[in-house]
């Protein structure tokens, strides 16, 4: 289906967010995707003085097999500091 007929079929105004989210399949790459962010987070958080506690993988691009909300690797960052 033309991208520019789908959002009037489904009653949305063309710009909205059914033409920016767009869902994927999984895929496998994901995972290492997050390792390689939890990574990059944690230095800027270190640099930054910021002590953590943990960053997790959330979202729907964190459980195999399930298609996703792309492009974003959505993760939660827990500091274990009292003021950040």
């Amino acid at each position: 289906m033309p991208a520019d007929t789908r959002p009037a079929q489904a009653g949305l105004r063309p710009g909205s967010l059914a033409d920016v989210i767009e869902v994927a399949e999984y895929d496998p790459n994901w995972p290492a995707r997050f390792e390689a962010l939890r990574t990059e987070y944690a230095a800027a958080m270190a640099a930054a003085g910021v002590p953590v506690a943990a960053i997790e993988h959330v979202g729907s691009t964190s459980v195999p097999g399930l298609a996703a909300k792309c492009p974003p690797i959505n993760y939660f960052g827990v500091s274990s500091g009292m003021r950040v």
